[in-house]
């Protein structure tokens, strides 16, 4: 469905300034939505199956450490993808979109 809505472009009037992308760039994005999903799949079934009863783990504790985790592990990759140029790294371009970034945090922390 996505990639139907993707490539009909009809809804060019409420694109506003977001740039058009080819096909190779729309099946690409495509391919990396259906693979976050499978492997989204192998992480629930995989927990299910290591964990079994959800009583036996704090959720939130257990949330705590995979973003602990991620934030060890995974920040180097911004470094680098930033100094290659493949992903530039800039903070928010107006004060307006930075307040709506502050509350969105704000509110996920409380």
């Amino acid at each position: 469905m996505i990639s139907t809505v993707d490539i009909s472009g009809e809804n060019d009037e409420n694109r506003g300034s977001f740039p058009h992308k080819t096909p190779r760039e729309l099946a690409t994005g495509d391919s990396m939505a259906f693979l976050s999903a499978i492997l989204y799949g192998f992480y629930a079934v995989l927990m299910k199956k290591r964990i079994g009863d959800e009583s036996k783990v704090s959720m939130p504790l257990f949330f705590g450490l995979v973003g602990l985790f991620n934030m060890i592990l995974l920040w180097p990759g911004l470094v680098i993808l930033h100094l290659t140029g493949v992903e530039t790294f800039q903070l928010p371009p107006t004060k307006r979109i930075l307040t709506i970034v502050l509350v969105s945090l704000i509110s996920y922390l409380q």
